[in-house]
C-alpha cells in the first residue's frame, strides 16, 4: 500500500534512511555484496521508504534498478528484474548508448531463454555478467518490492548474486509483507539461509509512535488535530502510516464513517487467516480489551493447543498483539470493520459467551464488562445488576463520572 507522496510527507523514518544508505552503499566495498530485507505489515510504509532510499542512492552515484514482484507465482520468471531493466532502458539518453546496449542485450537474453531446472546455473552466470556490463563500474543496487510474491527464478538469482560477483559492487534492498511469510512460504527458507551472511540484514519497519502519528495527521489536515481527534486517530490506526493518512484525509475533507478502501483492506487481511485464527480475531474484536487467555478460551471453545496455534497465526498476521494481561487488536479499525460482518445472532452469541464466562469468574472485578456483554447479548435485565455493581465500585473509588455513566 503506497502512500500519496504529494500530500503525505515522510515522517518518522530519518534513522532508517541513514541506516539503509550506509548498509547498501557506504559500507559496501568494491567486489562485495550487501542486502537489507525490509519487513513490516501492510501500509507501514515499506514502498515509500524504498522510493526515498532509491533517490538518495541515485544522487550518490549508484545505478538503481527497481522492480516489483507479481502475485502470479512462477508464471513470469525473473519478472522484477525484467521490469527494472525496461524502466532503466526507457530512462537512458542517447549519450548512454553503451549502457543501453548492455540493457537490451540482457533483455534479449531473457526473451531467448526461459530459466528452468536444467541449465539454470549457466543462465544465472550470464545474467551476472550482463549486470556487470550494465553497471559500468558503478555501484549497483537492486530494489525489489513485494518480495513475498517472488518467483523461483528470482529467488535463485538473489542467492546467486549475494554469493559474490567478482568486482561488481552489488546491494539488494527488498520489501516483504510480514503477514505473508507464514507456514511453508519458500521465502522463509531463503531468508533463513541469507541471515547467515554478515552482509545481510533483516529490518522490521515498525509503525509510527504517537508523536510521529500526530505530526503526520497534522501535516495532512493542515493544522494540529484537537486532542480528542488525535487520540482517536492514534487508537484506530495503531501508528500505521497508510491508515493514519486515510483517517486524516477523511477528517480534512469532512467525511464520516470508514472509507471503503480501509474496510476492504482489513477485511482481506482477516479473510486471509486460517479458520481458527479468523474466529479468534472476531472474538477479540467483540471483547473488551485486553482479553485474557482464559476468557478467550471459554469464548472460542477450542482445545488449548489449537487455540494457541490460532492466536500465533493472528499475531503473525499482524492483527493481534499479545501481552501478559491479554490480547489486543493491533488496529481498533478491525473491530469497526468486523462489527458489520457478523449476523446479529452471531454477535449476540459472542457477547453471551463472554457474559457467561465472566459470570463464572467469581472474586474478579468484571462487573463493568459483564454489564456490557449482557446488554449486547440482548439481556438488559441481567445487565442491570452488573451495571449497578460497577457504578457502586466506581463511586467508592471517587470515579463519579464513571459511576454516572454506568
Amino acid at each position: 500500500m503506497a502512500s500519496d507522496v504529494d500530500t503525505a510527507p515522510l515522517i518518522g523514518r530519518a534513522d532508517q534512511l541513514i541506516t539503509l544508505r550506509s548498509a547498501l552503499l557506504d559500507d559496501v566495498a568494491q567486489g562485495h555484496t550487501a542486502a537489507v530485507f525490509l519487513t513490516g505489515e501492510s501500509g507501514v510504509g515499506k514502498t515509500r521508504l524504498l522510493g526515498e532510499v532509491s533517490e538518495r542512492l541515485r544522487e550518490a552515484g549508484a545505478l538503481v534498478l527497481t522492480g516489483s514482484c507479481l502475485d502470479i507465482g512462477d508464471a513470469s520468471p525473473l519478472h522484477p528484474l525484467r521490469q527494472a531493466l525496461r524502466r532503466l532502458d526507457g530512462e537512458l539518453t542517447a549519450a548512454q548508448a553503451r549502457t543501453s546496449s548492455a540493457v537490451r542485450s540482457l533483455l534479449q537474453m531473457f526473451d531467448d531463454e526461459t530459466p528452468g531446472p536444467d541449465g539454470a546455473g549457466a543462465l544465472l552466470e550470464r545474467v551476472s555478467r550482463g549486470l556487470h556490463l550494465v553497471a559500468g563500474g558503478r555501484p549497483l543496487v537492486l530494489v525489489l518490492d513485494d518480495l513475498q510474491w517472488v518467483d523461483r527464478s528470482t529467488r535463485q538469482l538473489l542467492l546467486y548474486l549475494l554469493a559474490g560477483l567478482g568486482d561488481l559492487q552489488l546491494s539488494v534492498l527488498a520489501a516483504i509483507r510480514a503477514e505473508s511469510l507464514q507456514g511453508a512460504h519458500p521465502l522463509r527458507r531463503v531468508l533463513t539461509e541469507l541471515r547467515r551472511l554478515r552482509s545481510v540484514r533483516v529490518l522490521d519497519l515498525a509503525p509510527l509512535d504517537r508523536a510521529d502519528t500526530d505530526r503526520l495527521a497534522a501535516a495532512i489536515v493542515g493544522r494540529p488535530l484537537a486532542p480528542e481527534a488525535a487520540e482517536l486517530v492514534w487508537q484506530r490506526s495503531g501508528g500505521n502510516p497508510f491508515v493514519v493518512e486515510e483517517l486524516a484525509r477523511d477528517l480534512r475533507d469532512g467525511r464520516d464513517g470508514l472509507s471503503d478502501t480501509l474496510r476492504e483492506i482489513f477485511l482481506a487481511r482477516v479473510d486471509a487467516l486460517p479458520q481458527h485464527a479468523h474466529a479468534v480475531v472476531h472474538a477479540v474484536a467483540a471483547g473488551v480489551e485486553p482479553v485474557e487467555h482464559w476468557l478467550l478460551a471459554q469464548v472460542v471453545r477450542l482445545p488449548e493447543e489449537e487455540l494457541i496455534e490460532a492466536v500465533r497465526a493472528a499475531v503473525a498476521h499482524r492483527l493481534l498483539v499479545g501481552a501478559d494481561d491479554g490480547y489486543r487488536l493491533r488496529h481498533q479499525l478491525v473491530a469497526e470493520v468486523l462489527a458489520h460482518e457478523l449476523l446479529p445472532a452471531e454477535r449476540s452469541a459472542l457477547h453471551r459467551r463472554y457474559a457467561e464466562a465472566l459470570t463464572s469468574a467469581t472474586g474478579e472485578l468484571h462487573q463493568a464488562r459483564l454489564a456490557h456483554h449482557w446488554r449486547l447479548a440482548g439481556e438488559p435485565a441481567r445487565a442491570l445488576p452488573a451495571a449497578m455493581a460497577a457504578a457502586r465500585e466506581a463511586e467508592r473509588l471517587h470515579g463519579y463520572a464513571e459511576a454516572h455513566r454506568h
